[in-house]
């Protein structure tokens, strides 16, 4: 049996490639090569969002790398756009999507074929997810609650149900799923693209597979003191739009959750900037009702 391709791409925003942790060990995977049943990095996309472009990248592309500069900053909803043409295009099997900050480990590759070779039914795996750890806690995979609440860590119980969702960064996509749900919608250009596209996978039929790898990672929204308002609306607008469109969904729920959650905040953080943002969200919630 053949290698199964991978295009794997980077999003970056802001950063120079020292300060790309994937980039060295996506680099020794194509130059190690490999042949037989297991994933092949095929192509690197390096899709840059940051306002200037950074001629430090440029010395890393080859014939199978690629750097995309978007100065128009589409977000990881362009990135992945731009991923899944040329992914077609090369004929490459599988997408591997990665955030700037995520670090892989050496086997991640061999981890991740695990999870579909051991499957019974590896052609209806339309993603493979890793734990993902930020901090040293568990964030992903998880559940999503239809009133909001993500509760990470709960692989066993989401598989079953159906219901699980995870960080994309570090995700296998299968390409030809991937099409299948494209276009992802332009309200979901950062915020809650991966919710959408696991539920998305999920909503036609695709499994998702949790695989025996582990990944550290970064999330901004672990650290909220240091969060702008504008990016925490931001956050805020994506969850409701996309807890709007799942089955159950009921506002008065969602809004007795918010109000949990902004009292919270009050008593345990008290950043009032995002007190204010949080106060601000009840308007958008009653105006949709």
């Amino acid at each position: 049996m053949a290698a199964a391709r991978v295009l794997a791409v980077v999003v970056v925003f802001g950063k120079a490639p020292k300060d790309v942790p994937c980039l060295a060990q996506l680099r020794q995977w194509q130059s190690e090569g490999h042949e037989g049943p297991g994933f092949r990095l095929s192509h690197v996309l390096i899709y840059d969002n940051s306002a200037v472009s950074s001629a430090d990248f440029k010395p890393l592309v080859s014939q199978d790398a690629t750097y995309v500069h978007d100065r128009a900053n589409g977000g990881t909803r362009a990135a992945y756009h731009s991923a899944l043409r040329q992914a077609r295009a090369l004929k490459c099997d599988w997408l591997l999507l990665l955030d700037h900050d995520t670090v892989l480990p050496a086997d991640y590759l061999r981890a991740s074929y695990a999870a579909l070779e051991n499957n019974a039914c590896p052609q209806e795996i339309g993603a493979i997810v890793p734990s993902v750890t930020v901090d040293g806690r568990v964030a992903s995979p998880s559940i999503i609650k239809h009133y909001g609440r993500v509760i990470p860590g709960r692989a066993a119980r989401a598989s079953a149900s159906g219901s699980v969702t995870a960080i994309a960064s570090a995700a296998f996509i299968r390409t030809e799923h991937m099409a299948d749900v494209a276009p992802i919608p332009a309200d979901f250009g950062l915020d809650y693209l991966d919710h959408w596209l696991f539920r998305s996978l999920t909503a036609q039929g695709r499994k998702i597979a949790v695989s025996g790898a582990e990944v550290n990672h970064s999330l901004s929204v672990w650290a909220m003191e240091s969060m702008p308002a504008s990016r925490y609306q931001s956050i805020l607008r994506a969850e409701y739009r996309f807890l709007r469109d799942a089955p159950g969904f009921a506002a008065s729920r969602y809004f007795a959750w918010h109000a949990l959650r902004t009292f919270k905040m009050a008593l345990r953080m008290r950043t009032w900037r995002l007190i204010r943002t949080c106060l601000k969200h009840f308007v958008t919630i009653l105006a949709h009702r």
